[in-house]
């Protein structure tokens, strides 16, 4: 099966060889914010918070998949619900993908409970349930889920889970309005940096630039961080009072880069309908 830019797409965010260095933050310092014992998990649960007003998505722009010395361009049209209107998650998924001249290459729509991707080109179909064994065997990537896939697409961080008690957060500022939050997770063995821009603390929401991720638990005092498995950039912003939305995502792994540009994007359109239509 050929590896198209829709599948590059879902699988890119599972992380799983990058060769991306993790910059060093040695010099900077541990936030101390006035009269909060934790703020590492602080400004976590604001990231969490925040995430609530991420609701739904109708875009579309250009997708470029780069491996090797080879490259992929097309453009895409997508429609997501992530959450519903009673605030559960649903992240629902639709997409198509068209490659030169406008020619339909893929589709795909997807839930947690089932999936159905079409390769046009090709003719291939597949269904079933996004566990992750199924979407690697898709893929060809590790670790993948459809709620991964659905917080990167709005410029979330692709886990969101809350910080149990054995988890730590270390926040460390490295100018006013810039700031790393390093997040070890012992029970799922996985450290986090998400780099922050915003000033802590002003009642505005904090933007996320940058979000990097091993597939080991490492400690939190390290000055010199090893080679991140997955690595993921997001600029620019289109402007919306719904919530922040990157016009440019830029993620790598393993030897695939990734890029994602919105030309035009719909936040929190309702009513939203997530369907196409996908032959049996």
């Amino acid at each position: 099966m050929k590896n198209w830019l829709l599948l590059g797409f879902l699988g890119i965010v599972a992380g799983c060889t990058s060769q991306e260095v993790q910059r060093s933050d040695s010099s900077s310092v541990s936030v101390s914010v006035q009269g909060v014992v934790d703020p590492g998990r602080e400004v976590y649960e604001a990231l969490n918070q925040y995430a609530i007003r991420v609701k739904s998505l109708s875009a579309d722009g250009a997708i470029t998949l780069k491996e090797g010395k080879s490259s992929q361009s097309g453009s895409f049209e997508l429609k997501s619900k992530r959450i519903d209107g009673a605030g559960a998650r649903v992240d629902s998924l639709s997409m198509i993908v068209s490659g030169p001249f406008g020619i339909t290459a893929a589709k795909f729509l997807g839930s947690p409970k089932e999936y159905a991707f079409l390769n046009v080109l090709e003719g291939e179909k597949y269904r079933g349930k996004p566990d992750p064994k199924t979407l690697e065997d898709m893929t060809g990537m590790k670790g993948l889920t459809i709620e991964a896939l659905s917080n990167v697409i709005y410029g979330l961080a692709p886990n969101l889970e809350k910080l149990g008690p054995l988890d730590s957060a270390l926040l460390r500022s490295i100018k006013k309005d810039e700031h790393v939050l390093y997040v070890r997770r012992n029970k799922l063995g996985m450290t986090e940096m998400l780099r922050l821009r915003g000033v802590i603390g002003n009642g505005s929401p904090l933007s996320l630039s940058e979000y990097q991720r091993w597939n080991s638990a490492i400690a939190l005092t390290t000055t010199s961080m090893p080679p991140s498995d997955l690595a993921i950039y997001y600029e620019g912003t289109i402007a919306s009072d719904k919530y922040r939305l990157p016009n440019y995502i830029r993620a790598k792994s393993g030897g695939r880069e990734l890029e994602v540009e919105y030309r035009n994007a719909s936040q929190n359109p309702d009513p939203l309908t997530v369907k196409i239509k996908i032959p049996d």
